[in-house]
């Protein structure tokens, strides 16, 4: 369980991140591809923990 809450903690922290990047790439040229983009990376990063996470358990 505690494992478990420190992956969601990271996890959050990145997509703060992730969300602070966006507004930076938003003030200099709003763009869409650059959010596109910063989505993208959002589910690969959701992805590689869901997969680190379920290997751990097993």
């Amino acid at each position: 369980l505690q494992e478990k809450q420190e992956l969601v903690r990271q996890f959050r922290l990145t997509i703060d991140e992730q969300n602070e990047i966006i507004e930076q790439l938003g003030q200099k040229s709003v763009n869409r591809r650059n959010i596109y983009i910063g989505i993208i990376i959002g589910l690969i990063v959701i992805i590689v923990i869901l997969i680190i996470w379920f290997t751990r358990k097993r």
